[in-house]
């Protein structure tokens, strides 16, 4: 029997929060974790880039102050369900330095990449890198992680396939 495990970076995770393309790809994907009792992972560093995302698109005009904060929150609170973070230690602070090397990447997105290879070598082929920003994407193939992108309707069979 197959097992699957599911690293989301900051992109994948707020889509659940805010309706955009792909979000329904992440419901499926919540609602899978539920009915198997799975969890996600995650760099902890998620927690500011979620916040980040929560607040932009309140400066953005595209959600109000109480949206942007009840999309934290929420996520906060199912996070306590649905999430284990991955904290930063020495070993993911070189591994991000080298994916930087490697990849045209922010440093938030190494960490992410690193945090998913770090799990990745406990789950090997079982884990799947859930993002939605092409650079990380293309990185992470590269660096031999199976990607499925919330906003590809090929990932969303994928998951009802499950």
């Amino acid at each position: 029997m197959t097992m699957h495990k599911f690293y989301l970076d900051a992109s994948a995770l707020a889509k659940k929060y805010k309706t955009e393309a792909g979000s329904d790809f992440i419901l499926e994907l919540y609602k899978w974790a539920r009915k198997k009792g799975e969890r996600f992972y995650t760099s902890r560093h998620s927690i500011i880039e979620v916040g980040s995302i929560a607040m932009r698109l309140r400066r953005e005009e595209k959600i109000s102050e109480a949206e942007a904060y009840g999309m934290y929150n929420t996520f906060l609170e199912e996070s306590e369900r649905f999430v284990y973070f991955i904290r930063t230690n020495s070993g993911l602070e070189n591994g991000s330095i080298r994916v930087m090397s490697k990849h045209p990447l922010k440093a938030s997105d190494s960490l992410q990449l690193a945090s998913a290879l770090d799990v990745s070598s406990f789950f090997g082929s079982e884990l799947h890198f859930v993002c939605d920003d092409d650079r990380l994407c293309n990185a992470a193939l590269i660096e031999g992680l199976h990607v499925l992108r919330p906003r590809m309707s090929a990932s969303l069979e994928y998951i009802k396939s499950l």
